[in-house]
């Protein structure tokens, strides 16, 4: 993307619409953006390309290589391709879809390369995503590659609930509600070493929000700033 929009001056006012609008692979509004920015030639047959080329999947790549408009977007696609060969070479290409939509479409100050995302069978949101940060730690010190990503753990946890493939383990004694005071957290210490399993919700939710994940889990008891609620199970 950077390539491309190097053959302008100055980025068109309305990019973060374009960018939303190859994100969601809608011809209409992108070409209601691209008019509205004045775009025409080749920089325009490469963003409305990177709608095309992400249907191609690993086939894309070639496509996208005719549409660069100059050698920084050509350099780009050769590295995407090279990479991917790289995880053919690691027997993972299988797992693997390049799509240049959503590379068009990352935060391009924090990651500049290629970025990621991680799906799961039963989840149609990425449990996982990250990239280069390379220009992250010149930031903070020497330039030096980097590669960083987050995990949704939650999402993770939930699709391990489906699919009834929630590792075993001992049943939790309680749930805490994290209320940030010191008392509260000296009784949940006092209680873990006295072999009490007590998991502390550091999302810090409400009452109610906690009562809901006491059920969800079927945790025996919810602990809110020292006071023990039963609730029973079922």
């Amino acid at each position: 993307m950077q390539g491309i929009l190097s053959q302008l001056e100055t980025p068109p006012p309305n990019l973060d619409y374009i960018h939303r609008a190859i994100d969601r692979k809608n011809r209409r509004v992108l070409a209601h953006e691209l008019d509205r920015a004045g775009l025409h030639g080749r920089v325009r047959e490469a963003l409305e390309g990177c709608l095309q080329t992400s249907e191609a999947g690993a086939g894309g790549a070639g496509a996208a290589a005719r549409l660069a408009p100059n050698g920084r977007a050509q350099a780009a696609i050769e590295r995407l391709e090279h990479v991917y060969t790289l995880t053919q070479a690691y027997g993972v290409a299988h797992r693997i879809t390049p799509d240049l939509r959503r590379s068009a479409c990352a935060n391009r100050t924090a990651l500049p390369g290629i970025t990621f995302e991680v799906f799961a069978p039963g989840s149609g949101h990425a449990i996982a995503a990250g990239g280069r940060y390379d220009t992250l730690l010149e930031r903070y010190g020497p330039s030096l590659p980097a590669v960083g990503f987050a995990v949704q753990v939650e999402l993770v946890l939930l699709i391990l609930e489906r699919k009834d493939a929630l590792p075993d383990r001992p049943p939790a004694d309680a749930l805490m509600a994290c209320c940030g005071h010191a008392a509260c957290l000296a009784d949940l210490r006092a209680r873990r070493a006295l072999g009490e399993r007590i998991l502390l919700d550091v999302c810090a939710r409400p009452p109610k929000a906690c009562d809901r994940e006491l059920r969800r889990w079927r945790y025996p008891t919810v602990l809110i700033c020292g006071q023990q609620q039963e609730v029973p199970r079922g």
